[in-house]
C-alpha cells in the first residue's frame, strides 16, 4: 500500500517523452499526491518514437524494481514499445520485490506480462501525463493507498459508451485480467500470454474500427484459454471519428456477435480506458461481474497494509 511521502519511480517504457518540461509536468502530478518522485535515468531517451532503445527502457524498469526504497513504478505515458522489451524484464526480481506498477493503453503489455509471469498484482489506471480529473485521483487513492477492496465500480455511463448494456446476461466471478485490446491480443502466442481461464477479462480500446475490434477478439478466441474466461467487461471502445459504419456492423453488434459465440457473461460501458475520470483496476484481484445488472465489483484489494 502506498503512503504519503513514499518514493515512487517514473519511467517511459513505451512512447518517448516530448521534452524535459513534459517530464516535469508529469512529475508534478505525482508530487501533488505527496509522493517523492525518482525519475528514470533514460526517461528523455528516444529511439523510433519510443522512450529509448529496448535495453534502455528495460534497464530503467529493472533498476526501479531493484531499488528497495522505490514503492511504485508509474509509467509516464502510453504510445508504443512495451512488448519489445518484455524479454529483457527481470521477472524474478519483480517477484522478489513486488511493488505497484501502473499504466494503461500500451502499458497493458507490461502489466499483463508481469502478472502472468511473476504472479504479482499490477494496475490498469491513469498515467501522470493523462490529465487527471477528480475521479482519476480518487480512483488512484482508493486502489493504491487503501487496503480495502475497491468494491462496486461507478455505474455504466453514456459518457463511456452510448450503446452500454448487457451483451450476454449472467454472473461471473474470478480474477481481473486485461486492458487495451490491441496489446492483450498482441501477447497471444508469446511466452507472456495471459491464461484467461476463470478470469474476468476487462477490455478497452481507442481509434479502432469495429471490424478491427472483431479481428482482435477473434484472435483471442483462437487462443488456448480465452473461451475459458468467466466473463468479459468492456470499457471505452472509441472508434475514430471518421469511421462511418453500417448499424449492422456497429461496435455493439460486433461485441454481441463475438461474445454470444463464447456464451459467457458480458457487458459494456464500464468507466475505464481512454477516458477522463477512469477507475484504477488491480490485475490479479478477484471481482464479480453481473452482466445482467451491468455491475462490476472488485472484491479484493491489490495492495496490503
Amino acid at each position: 500500500m502506498l503512503r504519503v511521502g513514499d518514493r515512487v519511480g517514473m519511467i517511459a517504457p513505451a512512447g518517448a517523452s516530448d521534452d524535459a518540461l513534459h517530464v516535469q509536468r508529469a512529475r508534478a502530478n505525482l508530487q501533488s499526491l505527496a509522493f517523492d518522485v525518482l525519475v528514470g535515468r533514460k526517461i528523455l531517451s528516444k529511439h523510433l518514437g519510443m522512450g529509448g532503445t529496448d535495453e534502455e527502457r528495460a534497464s530503467d524498469f529493472n533498476e526501479m524494481v531493484r531499488l528497495p526504497e522505490v514503492k511504485a513504478i508509474f509509467c509516464m505515458s502510453g504510445g508504443y514499445g512495451t512488448t519489445r522489451m518484455l524479454d529483457r524484464i527481470d521477472y524474478d526480481a519483480f517477484r522478489e520485490n513486488p511493488k505497484v506498477v501502473i499504466g494503461f493503453s500500451d502499458i497493458t503489455g507490461l502489466t499483463n506480462a508481469l502478472t502472468a509471469v511473476s504472479r504479482v498484482v499490477t494496475f490498469h489506471g491513469p498515467m501522470p501525463t493523462s490529465g487527471w480529473g477528480p475521479q482519476d485521483i480518487a480512483g488512484l487513492k482508493a486502489s493504491l493507498m487503501s487496503s480495502e477492496p475497491l468494491g462496486l465500480l461507478p455505474g455504466t455511463s453514456s459518457r463511456v459508451d452510448p450503446e452500454r448494456g448487457t451483451i450476454v446476461p449472467g454472473i461471473a466471478e474470478g480474477e481481473l485480467l486485461g486492458g487495451n485490446l490491441c496489446l492483450v491480443s498482441a501477447l497471444a502466442g508469446t511466452p507472456q500470454e495471459p491464461d484467461f481461464t476463470g478470469k474476468i477479462v476487462f477490455i478497452e480500446e481507442i481509434g479502432e474500427a469495429p471490424y478491427r475490434v472483431d479481428r482482435m477478439l477473434t484472435q483471442l478466441m483462437n487462443t488456448r484459454t480465452f473461451k475459458k474466461a468467466a466473463g468479459i467487461a468492456f470499457g471505452s471502445l472509441k472508434p475514430r471519428a471518421s469511421d462511418r459504419v453500417d448499424p449492422n456492423e456497429s461496435m455493439i453488434a460486433v461485441l454481441r456477435d463475438r461474445c454470444e459465440a463464447i456464451g459467457i457473461p458480458a457487458a459494456t460501458g464500464f468507466p475505464f480506458g481512454h477516458i477522463r475520470d477512469q477507475v484504477t483496476l488491480p490485475l490479479g484481484a478477484r471481482a464479480r461481474l453481473d452482466a445482467t445488472q451491468q455491475t462490476l465489483t472488485v472484491l479484493q484489494s491489490g495492495v496490503v497494509d
